[in-house]
Order: C-alpha cells, then structure tokens, then sequence
C-alpha cells in the first residue's frame, strides 16, 4: 500500500481526534513528493494519453484526501 493509500485509511477509520491528527501527519509527509511531482512533471503535456494520466492521477489524491479533510482553503505562500 503506497503513503497517499496508508494517509487516506488512516484518515477514514480516525473517529477520534488524536487518530485524525495522526492521518494529517502522514498526509504532511507526502509534501516532498508532491513538491518533487509538480516541480518535475509537466502536468498539462502536449500528449494527451500523458496529460489524462497526469490529471487522473492528481484527482484521486484529491479524492482520497477530500475523504479526510476539506484543503481547498489551505493557502501557503
């Protein structure tokens, strides 16, 4: 099971609150690799079978992690 599936179970069988903080820890340690994917990965590619590939990939992070919590609000900068 890879770290985004282990994060997202942890964070959908976390009815209490010291579980769920412990789901979020283990989503905060998937930032280098994000970091890494979006620094490295040129998401909208010219070829399309690769650009499908690259924005399916980021709708099931999102999916899994939206089952956790809501991070469409989160601003860094």
């Amino acid at each position: 099971m890879g770290s985004v599936q282990r994060a997202c179970t942890a964070g959908l069988q976390a009815p209490r609150a010291a579980e769920l903080r412990e789901a979020l820890a283990l989503i905060a340690t998937l930032r280098p690799t994000v970091d890494l994917f979006f620094d490295k990965v040129m998401v909208l590619d010219a070829n399309e079978a690769v650009r499908s590939a690259n924005l399916g990939l980021i709708a099931e992070v999102l999916r899994n992690f939206s089952t956790i919590a809501d991070f469409s609000e989160i601003v860094t900068g």
